[in-house]
């Protein structure tokens, strides 16, 4: 994911007031030093069991090392489950009702997956999902898990940044995200205050102190989480919200005894395209933490391809949809919502860094829908990019197939993760 310079919305979409609001919450973080391990294909079944792909330990994510990948996947015990067991939400606000910079969150998110997006509106459709999924039970006593329905993705992006002298990031200037309940507006902190409160007066939350309880918090601005930023506020600091499961910003870990599982970011499909080209890379040349570096390599070494269908900043669609295979090179994360968009568009990705996979969710087979091209340098690009090549129908095949697994417009990323998270509810201490 690109956290520094994002790409500016396309002019149609215009309620995507937010975009740039991640952008600078997280340029505010200390800078890291970039990994020194080669990028050489995993060598484990990714698709069988993602976690014991090890990470860094950069840009925030705590490293699935060898004291919590193991709990981890014991937990995990079957990561392509899904949901079998009824779940509650709670119901105390009417959190799909809230405004922010005076819009609806409908009217911002749209009732499908909208254009021009920073990916983290999985807050928004793990809710969609969920009000309307069959295992949904209004007996709390019936529920195996769950559901506490804050939407704080979205609050992530407009909520005011103390260490901005309290100013809002997005272009309205008008920082609120507001809901309505029965006795008053609640507005920005005083959301998570109310659901902070509400979690600690449940009688179901603390016969479990939330072991199975789910919220999703995969906005950059979780970070606080884990390492706070002097003068940041968000959801730092509210001890009932950080003892529920989520999904989180590029993390599986277990932390505070609690399972992190990172998040899909929600993509979007380009319209489908005969695939003339060989291979794309739409992206942002921009970065700090040698992304930018990286992705100019591979467009230099791609320079004057005929069979490339673009390198570089411009529009995405319908490049991305016009090629067989679609470059996924990291930014200033190793995540990246082009790699959804990519998948949506029935495009095959190709990583190119071992760390991209240990940031995704344990449920999709990405070694099974992926190829991998070694970026260390140009003769290993050239070497591996020509041995992909041969693998595309087989590639091509797996990513019909399982492109649905990421799809917020279905409920299988829904029922995935709360397959997931039935087996940490019945796992965790």
């Amino acid at each position: 994911m690109l956290l520094f310079g994002f790409s500016a919305p396309r002019a149609h979409n215009k309620h995507c007031l937010c975009c740039s609001t991640l952008a600078l919450l997280t340029c505010l973080l200390p800078p890291v030093q970039a990994s020194s391990e080669s990028s050489t294909p995993p060598t484990s079944a990714v698709g069988k069991s993602l976690l014991q792909v090890k990470t860094s330990g950069q840009f925030g994510v705590d490293p699935v090392s060898a004291e919590t990948s193991s709990p981890f996947l014991q937990v995990l015990d079957d990561p392509n489950a899904i949901l079998t067991a009824k779940f509650y939400v709670y119901d105390d606000l009417d959190w799909m009702s809230m405004r922010c910079a005076g819009f609806s969150v409908a009217e911002l998110l749209g009732d499908n997956v909208y254009e021009g997006g920073n990916g983290v509106e999985d807050d928004f459709f793990f809710m969609k999902s969920a009000l309307r999924h069959p295992l949904r039970t209004l007996n709390p006593n019936e529920a195996v898990l769950f559901v506490v329905p804050a939407l704080l993705n979205t609050l992530g992006n407009f909520m005011p940044v103390q260490a901005l002298a309290g100013k809002c990031v997005n272009r309205t200037g008008n920082c609120n995200c507001c809901v309505r309940s029965t006795e008053r507006q609640l507005c920005n902190e005083d959301l998570l205050t109310h659901t902070e409160r509400l979690l600690e007066q449940s009688s179901w939350f603390q016969r479990g102190q939330g072991r199975d309880h789910v919220i999703v918090c995969s906005a950059p601005s979780c970070f606080y989480w884990r390492e706070p930023l002097q003068g940041v506020k968000f959801v730092h600091g509210f001890r009932n919200l950080q003892m529920c499961n989520s999904i989180s910003f590029e993390e599986n870990s277990l932390r505070l005894q609690r399972c992190r599982i990172a998040s899909t970011y929600v993509g979007t499909a380009c319209p489908p395209q005969a695939k003339n080209f060989t291979s794309v890379m739409v992206a942002s040349m921009k970065g700090r933490r040698g992304g930018a570096e990286a992705r100019k390599d591979v467009c230099t070494w791609l320079n004057n391809d005929p069979s490339v269908a673009a390198c570089g900043e411009g529009p995405q669609c319908p490049a991305l949809a016009l090629a067989k295979f679609g470059f996924h090179v990291r930014g200033d994360t190793w995540g990246s919502k082009r790699l959804i968009d990519t998948i949506l568009s029935r495009t095959v990705p190709i990583f190119t860094h071992n760390e991209q996979y240990a940031v995704l969710p344990p449920y999709v087979p990405w070694e099974d829908i992926s190829v991998f091209v070694d970026i260390s340098d140009k003769a290993r690009f050239d070497s591996s990019y020509k041995e992909i090549l041969p693998y595309y129908e087989e590639k091509r095949m797996a990513v019909e197939s399982n492109a649905h697994l990421v799809d917020w417009e279905t409920l299988s990323p829904f029922e995935h993760y709360m397959g997931l998270f039935q087996q940490c509810a019945a796992s965790l201490p």
